[in-house]
């Protein structure tokens, strides 16, 4: 019972993608029962193979995700009891790995990575795909990839990114008119509440056809609101009075004045998104009582977000 064994599959897969081979004989036949085993090959450390036994006694395998090249192995003996084996190799396209660098995009925050986490559950790593987006702004978005191709194409998949098919573009969702485009939902693991969000997809297309995308969920910031009240006293419980989200705002400034208009506290950037704890800027604590804000956002690209004014009050 003479037969040759091959392995019927792909010339080239992409990356992340998995193979379903099948052992087929390329002359001669198995025969009824045959036998299969399929097997993997990997290069160890010090540089020698090594046979990993993978799937069934079946003449199909599927792999897992591919992340490179793969040498398959599949032994097949025949209904005659004739052993013949095949040794090939699964081609894979190199991974494009898309990917935006988030000190580049101020809608990247801090504090989503604590509010966030991966598919709602609160001992799950942050879930970095959040982002929070200032409607009114215009944010320049540049796509990267682990890929040295130039010959690549984008495409999100909303309407919100100017142009919508580069790599380079301009994020921009207008205040008002975007609510029906709040599809998805999210639980703030700080407030246990849910929160809508924008589902965004850029798909990067290799020139063999592989595709890989940068996925979002982007959470719209349309107004603040500030609290009213706070209790510097040292508790640990609303010592500090902040600006929510106060770290998308870098360029932040916050005046705080006292009844009689003289400026009491004043912080920017850094300093002001840790917020006030109550002192006066030489750092002695002010007495109970109302005081009055203005906070400025300083959002460039924006002429939505304007300086707001209002009052708070420091109980103790």
């Amino acid at each position: 019972n003479d037969f040759v064994v091959g392995i019927d599959m792909l010339e080239n897969y992409c990356w992340g993608d998995v193979a379903d081979l099948t052992a087929i004989p390329v002359q001669g036949s198995f025969g009824s029962p045959a036998q299969f085993e399929w097997k993997k090959i990997v290069r160890n450390n010090d540089g020698n193979l090594t046979e990993i036994p993978v799937g069934s006694n079946s003449p199909a395998y599927t792999t897992e995700t591919l992340t490179g090249d793969q040498i398959m192995l599949v032994r097949v003996i025949s209904s005659e009891g004739c052993l013949e084996q095949r040794r090939d190799t699964i081609n894979v396209y190199p991974q494009i790995g898309p990917y935006l660098i988030r000190d580049d995009h101020p809608f990247f925050s801090d504090s989503d990575l604590i509010a966030f986490r991966i598919d709602n559950i609160p001992n799950n790593p942050p879930d970095s795909t959040v982002i929070s987006v200032l409607a009114g702004t215009e944010y320049p978005v540049q796509v990267r990839t682990q890929s040295a191709s130039t010959d690549l194409s984008y495409a999100w998949d909303v309407p919100y990114f100017t142009p919508q098919d580069n790599k380079n573009s301009t994020l921009l969702i207008p205040s008002g008119g975007y609510e029906s485009a709040l599809t998805g939902t999210i639980v703030n693991q700080i407030t246990g509440k849910e929160e809508q969000y924008i589902p965004m997809t850029c798909h990067v297309t290799s020139p063999f056809g592989c595709k890989e995308t940068i996925n979002l969920k982007a959470r719209i910031l349309d107004k603040i609101r500030m609290a009213n009240v706070f209790s510097p006293n040292g508790d640990g419980i609303n010592d500090l009075w902040r600006v929510p989200y106060a770290d998308i705002f870098p360029n932040l400034e916050i005046t705080i004045v006292n009844r009689w208009g003289a400026v009491v506290w004043s912080a920017r950037a850094s300093d002001a998104s840790a917020g006030w704890d109550g002192k006066n800027k030489n750092g002695k604590d002010l007495p109970i009582g109302t005081y009055y804000y203005v906070i400025s956002f300083n959002v460039p690209g924006s002429n939505h977000w304007k300086p707001i004014s209002g009052s708070v009050t420091i109980v103790r």
